[in-house]
């Protein structure tokens, strides 16, 4: 009896630890790519932004960024983002199963998310396509909007996007990633490359990871290749205003 109790207790460990093996091999060949995939990585951001935001962490560190980073982070962001365009093949555009516009970076579904509260004057009157409030907005007072832009900036993108407690020039390229392609974006390169003590080689590191998936998606063919140039230009910009600092 104790033989076979021996036995038998040596047969289901040698067992378990075979397939715990196996699991693991699986699990270091299978899950790392799972994880890395770009699905996957949107979803860590959210889940990363959903938590600050339920926390009070985003309006904290809204509230913290300073009046000089915000500046700089705001004029490198409104030398890309013109007045308004309507470009039908840019998905930002499209809101509600209607094209609308964009003005100042502010797409129409972050626009008419603050309808009742930072763009609440700018928008006292509008009765159109909720697609179509931020021109309505621009267009009663562009320099208000401007303003309003800003705080929408800060509340939106700077620090949902993981950028506010990161130093100069590093926080303006964070920033402008954040704007340029979502706060998903910006929080993944970040965790992507990790610690960087120095906030010159970050910020080069955060523009270059962005030029590569510039490049990516915008290859000969791909419906976004119309927008390869202007992408480039922006980093090729990025990469200037690093270079003072």
């Amino acid at each position: 009896m104790t033989i076979y109790k021996t036995k038998h207790r040596d047969e289901f460990d040698f067992r378990l630890v075979t397939w715990g093996v196996i699991a693991l091999t699986v699990a270091y060949i299978l899950v790392p790519p799972v994880i890395q995939s770009e699905p996957a990585q949107q979803l860590i951001s959210a889940a990363q932004i959903t938590a600050d935001k339920v926390t009070g962490k985003t309006q904290k560190d809204a509230t913290n960024i300073s009046t000089n980073k915000a500046e700089a982070a705001l004029k490198l962001a409104f030398g890309f983002e013109g007045s308004c365009q309507n470009l039908g093949n840019d998905s930002g555009n499209w809101f509600q199963g209607q094209k609308g516009f964009t003005c100042m970076g502010i797409i129409p579904s972050v626009g008419w998310n603050h309808r009742n509260d930072l763009l609440s004057d700018l928008g006292a009157g509008f009765n159109g396509h909720p697609s179509m409030f931020v021109k309505f907005a621009y267009d009663k007072n562009p320099l208000a909007f401007k303003t309003a832009a800003a705080e929408i900036y800060k509340q939106d993108y700077f620090a949902p996007g993981g950028c506010a407690e990161l130093p100069q020039p590093a926080f303006e390229v964070c920033a402008d990633i954040a704007i340029n392609s979502g706060v998903g974006r910006s929080r993944q390169y970040l965790r992507e490359i990790g610690n960087i003590a120095d906030p010159k080689q970050l910020a080069r590191a955060l523009n270059e990871r962005h030029r590569q998936d510039y490049i990516r998606w915008s290859v000969p063919g791909n419906k976004d290749s119309v927008f390869r140039a202007g992408w480039l230009s922006r980093a090729d910009r990025r990469d200037r205003y690093i270079d003072k600092f």
